[in-house]
């Protein structure tokens, strides 16, 4: 599981931990302990995230770049693009 794939699992778990807390499940013991591991799944795709950027030297490239993107519900662009449309830009300064 990588990076981009625990914070995906930390919102499902999320609203499961809700549902049982304060929804139709009515179980809040199992709320709690959905939301423990909800808040571990987090954790683990912060870091991930974390450790990522710093590697790259803040700029977030590489193979999970998209999945990062996609997962923030952010726009993605290919990073050949991005690359390219920064050189041009960086062009027009000179």
């Amino acid at each position: 599981m990588n990076g981009p794939a625990h914070l995906r699992e930390a919102k499902r778990l999320v609203e499961q931990a809700h549902h049982y807390s304060y929804g139709d499940g009515a179980d809040p013991a199992t709320g709690a302990a959905l939301a423990a591991e909800a808040l571990a799944h987090a954790q683990i795709a912060a870091v991930s995230l974390n450790v990522i950027v710093h590697l790259k030297n803040f700029d977030l490239v590489g193979p999970h770049r998209e999945d990062w993107l996609s997962a923030l519900g952010e726009p993605t662009t290919p990073y050949s693009q991005r690359n390219t449309a920064q050189q041009e830009d960086e062009g027009e300064d000179a």
